[in-house]
């Protein structure tokens, strides 16, 4: 394939004219059951990956490995249109877009592994689309323990797995999965920054770096107003001591990658009304579009909220990076949203089947784009 991304984004073009439209969504709000929403999809272009998954499952079972076939089918198809030359500039930078998964899927792992022996059933992988295959994260899920697993990890010299080792002594002694998590998270991070920076500069690798800043910085923003709510129950009134703001910065949760500064992140922490973090927020630059859901955060005041209406924001940018430059690495960074967003979507109507929600309830959590 070309450096010039036409053959891509041809392809790319014919597999957005297949997700669900409005009309579709509408047909899946008015089932009724999980068998129902079922048959629905099994007439939509998800119907390969429900048969396939009815052949092993029913009900919620089959629903939710039909969603994971289809989206491991349809986000891999993408990176094997590229890999017939690895080297490329497209197929290095599908490749980093799609390394999103080796994360999720291996945080999933450690949280199977910190629990207990995996089910022989091995676990329910989100979508092995990453440098590391099915085989390789059950190979990883099913080892007796999870110091074997990172053991294997080292074994297989995985980008990731120095950095759980190093954690691994840390967590078991305080007992907080949590640190063994934010080691996989930001040497994740510093792995994708790191691939980026080995690649010759263009305007396709600089739209990449613009795209995992924009996610960087919505978890970085995101981990300092958690830190900051953290603070203002332990001292009510009071101010963090900057030593400890320093720290948790460093060690805890700060991802590299982003464009907010650390030093912003940490002047969060000590500001005791959100009026003055949005006031610092939203005078710094690359923010305008996080005004209208943080002023709505400094009314309600609830995290989750501002979170999902964050990641809505994100998901839409990255959705009208279809409309840029038909010949560059816009289409494949707008299809990925779409496509998981359009995977969110339907697992949601599912959801609020299984949970008896009504329409009007599911309808409100959707993120149909316009």
């Amino acid at each position: 394939m070309p450096d010039d991304y036409g053959y891509l984004n041809a392809r790319l073009r014919a597999m957005k004219s297949r997700l669900l439209s409005r009309r579709a969504y509408g047909e899946l709000l008015a089932r009724t059951s999980i068998d129902e929403l079922l048959a629905i999809l099994a007439e939509t272009p998800y119907r390969a990956s429900i048969e396939a998954a009815l052949s092993r499952n029913t009900g919620w079972a089959a629903l939710r490995d039909g969603l994971r076939r289809d989206l491991t089918a349809h986000l891999g198809r993408v990176r094997a249109m590229v890999m017939d030359q690895p080297n490329s500039e497209p197929a290095q930078l599908v490749r980093i877009l799609l390394a999103r998964w080796d994360r999720a899927n291996l945080l999933a792992v450690l949280r199977q592994q910190i629990q207990g022996p995996a089910e022989a059933g091995g676990l329910d992988l989100l979508a092995a689309v990453g440098e590391l295959d099915e085989t390789a994260l059950t190979a990883l899920l099913h080892q007796p323990n999870l110091r074997a697993m990172i053991d294997l990890a080292l074994q297989w010299q995985l980008p990731y797995a120095a950095a759980l080792r190093q954690a691994l002594p840390e967590m078991a002694a305080r007992g907080d999965p949590a640190i063994l998590e934010a080691a996989l998270d930001r040497q994740h991070a510093a792995h994708i920054e790191g691939w980026l920076n080995a690649l010759r500069p263009s305007a396709n690798v600089s739209l990449v770096r613009e795209v995992v800043a924009w996610e960087r910085d919505l978890t970085n923003l995101l981990a300092a107003l958690r830190l900051r709510q953290a603070r203002l129950r332990e001292y009510p009134g009071g101010r963090l001591a900057r030593a400890r703001a320093d720290e948790a910065l460093s060690r805890i949760w700060y991802l590299p990658g982003g464009s907010l500064p650390q030093e912003l992140l940490a002047a969060l922490l000590d500001e005791p009304t959100a009026d003055r973090v949005y006031d610092i927020v939203a005078q710094t630059p690359h923010t305008g579009a996080w005004r209208p859901a943080l002023a709505g955060w400094v009314e309600h005041g609830r995290l989750t909220e501002l979170q999902q209406v964050l990641e809505r924001e994100l998901t839409a940018r990255q959705i009208a990076l279809f409309r840029a430059d038909p010949l560059t690495i816009a289409p494949a960074i707008a299809y990925f949203a779409a496509k998981e967003n359009e995977a969110r979507n339907v697992r949601l109507i599912a959801t609020g089947l299984v949970h008896g929600l009504s329409r009007e309830q599911v309808i409100e959590e959707l993120n149909i784009p316009g």
